[in-house]
């Protein structure tokens, strides 16, 4: 047939409508096995996906920067008490707060795990030596190091980062003692162990502590970027938001002839 093969403008609009639905799909099963994941219920779910509408005011599926702060104003005194707080956050979601901020559902149920869980961290650190500030701000590092992880770092991901910002802090020694022991630990370290590590690291500290930490926050894994892409660095710092494709589009290596619909 002479339009075997052709699509009209009109088809590709519904091909692309279809992948829309079905990656919106994907996103809703990713979003109830978190959910169940983190001990919740489906009506949990459903409560949080209504507070998170409520603040979509423009029903983009998107908490952008103006409807994000609404919602955090909306959470403080329960969940945080200072901006400050609210960032290191930010940051243990990949979110860079200097950026333009985008929030998805999903990521949304994730800050709202971890400001549940801030008290229990607080605790863990208090029992290591931490304040609650400075537990706050090593629990940011800690899981900004695979922000979508769920509550746990691969041990090798840890090592790296101590390795490669360490050494300008911590003789090379005892940072190899202290990385040593941290191998000791099971293949993805809980926060419990990154805490009595970072503990060893403070007590053998050159410099400051402080300075040293803001270097393990800023900490990017090169070679995990060059692996992924540019695509996953981009997701790593700023948001994991969902890019659908538009009309006119198609997936990669697939070609498609767009005829004029009479």
């Amino acid at each position: 047939q002479e339009d075997a093969g052709i699509l009209t403008r009109d088809e590709v609009v519904v091909l692309c409508q279809l992948i829309k639905a079905k990656v919106r799909g994907m996103q809703r099963e990713r979003e109830k096995q978190y959910v169940l994941s983190s001990g919740w219920n489906e009506q949990n779910c459903s409560d949080f996906r209504t507070a998170f509408q409520t603040f979509d005011e423009d029903m983009s599926e998107i908490l952008e920067h103006d409807e994000l702060l609404k919602a955090a104003e909306a959470l403080k005194g329960r969940y945080w008490q200072s901006q400050g707080n609210m960032s290191l956050i930010f940051v243990a979601l990949g979110i860079d707060p200097n950026k333009e901020i985008k929030m998805n559902f999903l990521m949304f149920l994730r800050m709202l795990k971890m400001l549940e869980e801030t008290e229990a961290r607080r605790q863990q650190g208090s029992t290591t030596g931490f304040g609650r500030e400075q537990t706050d701000k090593l629990y940011s590092a800690f899981q900004a190091l695979e922000p979508e992880s769920q509550g746990t770092v691969r041990r090798e991901t840890v090592e790296k980062a101590l390795l490669q910002t360490g050494t300008k802090w911590i003789g090379k020694l005892d940072l190899i003692e202290v990385v040593r022991v941290l191998g000791l630990e099971p293949a993805h370290v809980e926060f419990g162990a990154f805490l009595r590590a970072m503990k060893t690291l403070q007590g053998h500290s050159e410099g400051s502590f402080e300075e040293f930490l803001d270097d393990v926050l800023s900490w990017e894994d090169e070679d995990r970027d060059l692996k992924f892409g540019e695509q996953h660095r981009t997701s790593r710092r700023y948001s994991s938001e969902a890019i659908f494709p538009s009309a006119g589009t198609s997936p990669k290596g697939v070609k498609l002839k767009v005829a004029r619909s009479m």
